[in-house]
């Protein structure tokens, strides 16, 4: 399964109808994550679908692009449109140096 370029998933990101789902660790995420995204850790996403909107896409960033995968595939498995960051906040996000937030800015 192939993620989304960085360019093409800001586009997305400005579209009407998106969730920006972080499954970073929440230590990864107090570190670095993308304004006003949502944190579900990876390993919790399966068991807190309920959280998340079933009207809307869900873009999934995570630390390195390698957790994200396996969270879209669950979420698509779950009957989400779902599509993830390539790369993630490291080799995606930061490679392009577009900001992030930390937990003392939030």
């Amino acid at each position: 399964m192939a993620g989304v370029n960085t360019k093409d998933f800001c586009k997305m990101m400005k579209g009407e109808g998106t969730f920006l789902l972080d499954v970073q660790s929440p230590e990864d995420f107090a570190e670095a994550h993308v304004k006003d995204s949502f944190n579900i850790p990876a390993e919790d996403v399966a068991d807190c679908t309920d959280d998340l909107p079933t009207d809307e896409k869900i873009l999934v960033i995570c630390k390195d692009g390698e957790a994200a995968p396996a969270v879209v595939e669950t979420l698509k498995g779950k009957g989400f449109d779902a599509e993830y960051l390539e790369g993630g906040i490291e080799k995606g996000w930061k490679a392009f140096k577009l900001p992030t937030a930390h937990a003392c800015a939030t």
